[in-house]
């Protein structure tokens, strides 16, 4: 997926349409951070076994 959307800008770059290039850049480094934040977040709950121990009860 990052590769798709960093090829997209290395696309717009050199294309030379840098507005475009820049907002495909900031959008792919977005997802990725905010991805990288929730996947550690979840597998940190995971290794401390506070995840499955929550699942299933109310």
């Amino acid at each position: 997926m990052w590769v798709v959307i960093y090829g997209a800008t290395v696309y717009y770059v050199f294309t030379g349409q840098m507005m475009i290039a820049m907002y495909w850049m900031a959008i792919g480094m977005f997802l990725q951070a905010s991805i990288d934040l929730i996947v550690g977040l979840i597998s940190s709950r995971v290794k401390k076994g506070k995840l499955s121990n929550s699942i299933g009860k109310k």
